[in-house]
């Protein structure tokens, strides 16, 4: 089983009807733009630096205390 893509888009195309071309190629710009623009509307959550720091210090003492 394929992924849904560019590879497998020629299943849909219509030797009797050239246009179905053209309707892949747009819906597959379209959900290019439509999932850019959705990740920048609804956004991602970033680790803060300080957080992350302050993990790995902690990561790294531990690993320190069970090699001794």
């Amino acid at each position: 089983m394929a992924a849904p893509g560019l590879f497998t888009s020629v299943q849909f195309f219509d030797p009797a009807n050239p246009m179905t071309i053209v309707w892949v190629f747009g819906v597959m710009a379209l959900s290019v733009v439509l999932s850019f623009a959705l990740t920048l509307i609804l956004g991602f959550e970033d680790i803060p630096v300080e957080q992350a720091a302050a993990d790995a210090r902690a990561r790294q003492a531990r690993a320190q205390a069970s090699h001794a």
